[in-house]
């Protein structure tokens, strides 16, 4: 859902947005309706986010044209559809805001619990999970762009393209197969 170019007087975010300027460089101040209309456009796909940590966090959102933040936003959507809260998961790790990372959150929790537990049950549990995995440097498993634009990540069939060092780690270390 692409909004029409609204009038920054009358925008319902324009504390965030004055904020959001003036902290950004000049391609995104140099435009403020454009940025409030991607905010508009975040705050309608994500009502119960918090908006203001979620782009302090990722400023590089409202640097995507309106289309390929709506394409996102819809994605992100239908990952977190299970999710009771999805808002909230967002909020406690506002780089899960693009598809590509969610995907990659996903599929190692997945990997994690060796297919046994929901990854977003996991993370509605403990939404800092993330954060502390990143604290302690714990690698995500990677997701690729393939050529006709669908994605592709390393999980079911990952023992038969892991490398030698990757299955010395999963036995070494996870004791797995």
């Amino acid at each position: 859902m692409l909004l029409p170019c609204v009038n920054i007087a009358d925008c319902c975010c324009l504390p965030l947005l004055l904020y959001i300027v003036l902290q950004t460089p000049g391609r995104l101040a140099a435009d403020a309706p454009a940025v409030a209309n991607k905010i508009i456009l975040l705050k309608t796909h994500h009502p119960g986010l918090n908006l203001a940590k979620a782009l302090t966090a990722q400023p590089r959102l409202l640097l995507q044209s309106p289309e390929q933040l709506d394409r996102s936003a819809r994605m992100v959507r239908q990952l977190l559809s299970r999710a009771k809260d999805p808002d909230r998961l967002l909020g406690a790790e506002p780089s899960l805001l693009e598809p590509k990372a969610l995907i990659s959150v996903l599929i190692t929790v997945t990997k994690w619990y060796f297919l046994e537990k929901d990854p977003i049950e996991v993370l509605e549990a403990d939404p800092e999970l993330v954060q502390r995995a990143q604290d302690y440097d714990v690698p995500f498993e990677p997701v690729y762009m393939n050529e006709d634009g669908t994605w592709t990540a390393p999980l079911l069939n990952y023992k038969e393209k892991r490398t030698a060092w990757q299955k010395y780690i999963d036995q070494t270390f996870y004791k797995q197969p």
